[in-house]
C-alpha cells in the first residue's frame, strides 16, 4: 500500500522448515526439526531525496516436533532513519530481538535459553572542510536472560573518528571507544579502545576496505583483573563484477559472558562469497573461524562454522532460500569450556508485498 508520493506499507510472511541433530549444543546429540512462521509488515518512508526512514516488525510462532514444550512466539523489531544534507550524515537504528537458542557460550541440556535483546544508536558525521571530517556515534546495548542463573548485561559505548582524505576516495582514520559495561553481577567494566586505519576503495574501484586496528584496556570494577589486548576490525569487500562478490575479514574484541558475567576476547577470520547466476538464482558460501579466550578462567573455545545456501526469486514478491550450517566448538578445557558439533539445514519461503 501506498500512501503519500514516498511511502509504502509492504506486508511480510515467513515459513521455514529447519532440521537440526544437536538441537541443545551439548556434546550429546538431539536431533529435531521444527518449523516457524512470522508473519509482519514493513514501512518506508522518504520525506525527501535527503531523508529516509524505515520500520520492520514481525512476530515469529515456533513448533517443534519432539519437544513441543519448547513451542513459543517471539517478536522482532528493527527500525533505521538517514539524514544526508551533503555536508552533514545523521543515521539511527534501533532492533529487539526474543530468542531461544543456545550458543557456545551457554548451552543446556534440554533447554533452549529465552534471552531479550535489544540495541540502539546512532551517528553523526559532518565534513570539516574538503578534505577533514569528523564523526561521534552513540551505541547501546542491552541482553536480558529469562534464567535467573545468567548474567545480564547492558553496554553504551561513545565512539569518535577523525578522518582525513588522502585522495578522493580513501580516507585515513584514527580515534578512540570509551565503552562502559554493567552486569546483574558483581563486575563491571570500563573500556578505553585507540585504533588508527583506513576507509574507501583501495587499489581499484572494486576493492572497498574499513580499516580499524588499534589497543583496548579494560578496567574492572569490583575486581582487580585490569586486563588490555589488541583489538581491531578488518573488512573487505571484492566487486568482480555484478554477478560476484568476495567479501573477507578478521576482528577481535572484548565480550561479556553470561556466566557469572566473565570477560573473554573473541577472534574470528571470516571468508564468504555471493554470485548470481541470472536474475532468479542466486548462491552463497562462507566460512568463520574464531576463538573464544575467557579472562581469569581456563575456558577457551575454537569455533568453525560454514555457511552454504542457494536463493530462488521468481518474482518480486517471492524468495525461496535452501541453506545448510556445520558449526564445530571444540573446548579447550574439559570442565568448563562447550564441546559440541551441530549440523542444520533450513528450507524457507518469504513474501513480500
Amino acid at each position: 500500500m501506498q500512501f503519500g508520493d514516498n511511502s509504502t506499507v509492504h506486508l511480510l510472511a515467513d515459513a521455514d522448515y529447519v532440521y537440526t541433530d544437536n538441537l541443545f549444543h551439548r556434546r550429546t546429540e538431539t536431533k529435531d526439526d521444527y518449523m516457524e512462521f512470522s508473519p509482519g509488515f514493513e514501512i518506508k518512508l522518504s520525506r525527501d531525496a535527503a531523508t529516509t526512514v524505515s520500520f520492520r516488525y514481525q512476530h515469529r510462532f515456533t513448533s517443534f516436533s519432539k519437544y513441543s514444550e519448547l513451542d513459543g512466539d517471539y517478536s522482532d523489531l528493527s527500525g533505521q532513519i538517514r539524514y544526508n544534507s551533503g555536508r552533514m550524515l545523521t543515521s539511527g537504528y534501533v532492533q529487539y530481538e526474543e530468542l531461544a537458542s543456545n550458543s557456545a557460550d551457554v548451552n543446556l541440556e534440554g533447554v533452549l535459553i529465552e534471552r531479550d535483546e535489544f540495541d540502539a544508536g546512532g551517528r553523526i558525521k559532518y565534513d570539516v572542510s574538503e578534505l577533514t571530517a569528523i564523526e561521534v556515534g552513540v551505541d547501546y546495548s542491552e541482553v536480558d536472560y529469562d534464567l535467573a542463573q545468567f548474567t545480564d548485561y547492558d553496554s553504551f559505548s561513545i565512539p569518535i573518528t577523525l578522518f582525513y582524505r588522502v585522495r578522493p576516495k580513501i580516507d585515513l582514520t584514527a580515534g578512540v571507544r570509551l565503552r562502559e559495561v554493567d552486569t546483574s553481577g558483581t563486575v563491571d567494566y570500563d573500556d578505553t579502545y585507540y585504533f588508527i586505519g583506513a576507509v574507501g576503495e583501495f587499489f581499484s574501484p572494486m576493492l572497498f576496505a574499513d580499516i580499524r586496528i588499534g589497543f583496548q584496556d579494560r578496567e574492572f570494577d569490583g575486581a582487580d583483573f585490569d586486563t588490555s589486548s589488541a583489538t581491531y576490525d578488518i573488512t573487505f569487500i571484492y566487486t568482480g563484477d555484478v554477478k560476484t562478490t568476495v567479501y573477507a575479514g578478521i576482528s577481535r574484541d572484548y565480550r561479556t559472558s553470561a556466566i557469572g558475567g566473565g570477560a573473554y576476547t573473541y577472534t574470528s577470520a571470516t571468508l564468504g562469497a555471493r554470485y548470481s547466476l541470472n536474475e532468479v538464482f542466486g548462491f552463497n558460501a562462507s566460512i568463520v573461524v574464531g576463538e573464544s579466550d575467557y579472562e581469569q578462567s581456563p575456558r577457551a573455545e575454537d569455533l568453525t562454522t560454514f555457511d552454504a545456501g542457494v536463493t530462488y526469486n521468481p518474482n518480486d514478491f517471492l524468495t525461496i532460500q535452501a541453506g545448510y550450517r556445520s558449526q564445530d566448538v571444540s573446548g579447550k578445557d574439559p570442565v568448563f569450556s562447550s564441546d559440541y558439533q551441530t549440523n542444520t539445514f533450513r528450507v524457507s519461503a518469504s513474501v513480500r508485498y
